[in-house]
């Protein structure tokens, strides 16, 4: 905590940057105005866009590494220079996400930090990685290294958007009547994420059946469910906004039901009661953390999860948690943190 000239540094997933959102917005506030943040040049303004640092810094030329075979995907490289000539005297440097390449060595030693923190063998301190242990409560280890009284309940609370986004998403919830419901769900990521889309239409169209009072939105960039839904007049397409406008879509529903994604994380910081469906990914690593929730986990194949799964994990969660409509808390505005 008496680091003068602390960096925090990140590049991964979209839903990596919710994941690390509470650990950053502690080390935020624990550095003032001092702390200087490098990213991915779409990092700053999309997550941590109220977030007080001194600098941002974006990685410039950034881009996948992978092993040997070509293929997997172990990290980025970047070009290192640049940032080294920008943060001189950097004393602490701290890192959020798990991934070690020869770019981020050159990085950290080209400014040799008297400090720094990590996930792997290559930082002054090396934090553990848990099996089964939250990614959020993995980032969070980072701040409470600093400080170990901090508590990721009082930072785990709804992102903030830009002002355009937040109106935009207005704009969209305007079209609802507000004696209807709202079931947002997100369909699409990488392919071996993804569950088959008519298994996903027909148990929107089933939801749809049993509760007359609700509609959908379709957040992503697929506009393949509302097609096989024979309710596509309460299945509305939410496409073509930018990934913050989507986020904050999310964030007023009163459900949400989606694949392992940013959208997820979104929905579980806002405290969306929702559903998430995982296969190659641990949703005990990468599923729900705060919200009210169901987890449908194939542990393996997308293909493996049933139709009625699904569907009864939505019921059960809807009769626990969504029979009383949720408050519409105006766009931007914070909610209350607590645990669930």
């Amino acid at each position: 905590m008496d680091a003068e000239r602390p960096v925090v540094v990140v590049a991964n997933g979209f839903g990596d940057h919710l994941l690390v959102l509470p650990a950053m917005r502690a080390l935020a506030a624990m550095f003032k105005d001092r702390l200087r943040l490098v990213c991915a040049p779409w990092a700053a303004d999309t997550f941590f866009h109220s977030l007080p640092f001194g600098e941002v810094l974006v990685m410039e030329k950034l881009r996948r590494s992978v092993a040997a075979d070509g293929r997997t995907v172990i990290g980025h490289d970047f070009d290192a220079d640049p940032l080294i000539g920008k943060l001189i005297a950097a004393d602490l440097v701290m890192v959020l996400h798990p991934w070690f390449s020869p770019s981020l060595q050159q990085l950290l030693d080209g400014l040799a930090p008297a400090r720094s923190i990590g996930f792997s063998p290559g930082y002054d301190e090396s934090l553990a990685t848990l099996c089964g242990q939250h990614w959020a409560d993995r980032a969070f280890q980072v701040p409470r290294l600093l400080d170990p009284s901090l508590q990721i309940d009082d930072f785990a609370f709804a992102p903030e958007f830009a002002e355009e986004s937040c109106r935009a998403a207005q704009a969209v919830w305007r079209q609802i009547p507000t004696t209807m419901r709202v079931l947002v769900v997100h369909a699409d990521t990488k392919n071996e994420k993804m569950w088959l889309a008519a298994r996903f239409a027909r148990t929107i169209q089933r939801f749809l059946a049993y509760h007359p009072e609700f509609v959908v939105f379709v957040v992503g960039t697929s506009n393949t469910l509302r097609e096989l839904c024979r309710f596509e007049a309460r299945v509305i397409p939410c496409f073509g906004f930018d990934l913050a406008t989507s986020m904050a879509l999310v964030g007023r529903a009163d459900l949400f039901l989606g694949i392992d994604s940013c959208m997820l994380h979104a929905a579980d910081l806002w405290r969306v009661p929702g559903v998430g469906l995982f296969g190659p990914s641990d949703p005990a690593e990468f599923g729900f953390r705060f919200a009210p929730h169901r987890h449908v986990w194939a542990d393996g194949a997308m293909t493996e999860i049933a139709e009625h799964q699904v569907i009864d994990a939505l019921e059960s969660l809807h009769a626990a948690n969504g029979k009383t409509p949720r408050t519409r808390r105006p766009f931007g505005a914070r909610s209350t943190p607590h645990s669930s």
